[in-house]
């Protein structure tokens, strides 16, 4: 069992590292600790929010878990929201590299990307096209040495039929976590790697 100290280093153990947290809705709250530490660690973190559902309160709460005023953090935390699949396509490349240029030693977290996609006026053939273009964005940004946190809740019952596009943004990912709610805190288990133990999360 991890404090949640600890497991944010195992999941940010590498500067070059770019870690997919896909599963239950932890994975939110999972990335907004990931946020924190990061910002404790003199860091800034750029958030790129494709879900809308960013809460500035939820992220305070994560930082008093830190033990840091939230005003302290908030100073070091970059926003920015796409509120379609192709202005995420647009943010997620071309403008993150040129925000990493002004904040290279940045954390990425790139919130939910795929919520965009899970819309029945977006085609699963065009949401294909732009999340290709979305991971191979985030595979150049990952090769020049940024460290990226990808999140990517399970979809909504109605967009079952889509869970395979959760695999084209799994190609951005050097590092793919599956994180389950259990009693207590959440499970996360590492694809093909028992590197990564099984824990808990406690608040």
């Amino acid at each position: 069992m991890l404090t949640r100290h600890r497991a944010a280093q195992c999941l940010l153990s590498s500067n070059a590292a770019a870690v997919l947290l896909r599963g239950d809705p932890d994975v939110r709250t999972l990335a907004m600790d990931l946020a924190a530490a990061t910002i404790m660690a003199e860091g800034t973190v750029l958030w790129i929010e494709a879900a809308n559902q960013f809460d500035l309160y939820a992220f305070a709460e994560a930082a008093k878990r830190w033990g840091d005023p939230p005003e302290t953090l908030l100073k070091r935390l970059r926003i920015a929201r796409a509120f379609t699949i192709y202005q995420l396509g647009a943010l997620a490349t071309d403008g993150l590299e040129r925000a990493l240029r002004q904040c290279p030693d940045a954390v990425t977290v790139v919130s939910e990307p795929l919520a965009l996609a899970w819309d029945a006026e977006v085609p699963v053939a065009e949401a294909r096209r732009v999340l290709r273009t979305l991971a191979a964005g985030l595979q150049r940004v990952r090769r020049q040495g940024h460290r990226l946190v990808l999140t990517a809740p399970d979809p909504p019952a109605a967009f079952r039929q889509r869970v395979r596009l959760v695999d084209g943004l799994a190609l951005a990912a050097t590092r793919i976590v599956t994180v389950r709610a259990v009693e207590g805190g959440v499970a996360l288990h590492e694809r093909d790697s028992g590197a990564l133990p099984r824990f808990a999360l406690r608040g």
